[in-house]
């Protein structure tokens, strides 16, 4: 699947929204209700090349937006790290 989850079992997967995708400057991600405080973001070309990780501090149910205009045209995995799961998502940067 496009959308993977582990860790929390109350969370589903299709509570994590990357949007635009594609995304050409930048990419908004939404994150379930009950998540808030630090998650710590990875973004990764398919073949598993790190091109980014940052951490990102959040309150209850906010999105956060990353920039992609520093990244080639392709598909990534971005993953959010939080201790209540850890969420991925297929994106595609197309300038």
């Amino acid at each position: 699947p496009d959308n993977v989850r582990s860790g929390h079992p109350h969370i589903s997967a299709a509570e994590i929204q990357a949007y635009p995708n594609p995304a050409s400057d930048w990419l908004t991600i939404g994150m379930p209700q009950e998540i808030s405080g630090e998650v710590y973001c990875t973004l990764a070309s398919l073949n598993g090349q790190v091109v980014m990780t940052d951490m990102v501090s959040l309150d209850y149910g906010h999105a956060f937006t990353l920039s992609t205009n520093a990244f080639p045209n392709g598909m990534y995995q971005l993953t959010v790290a939080h201790p209540e799961g850890i969420y991925s998502v297929k994106i595609l940067i197309q300038h």
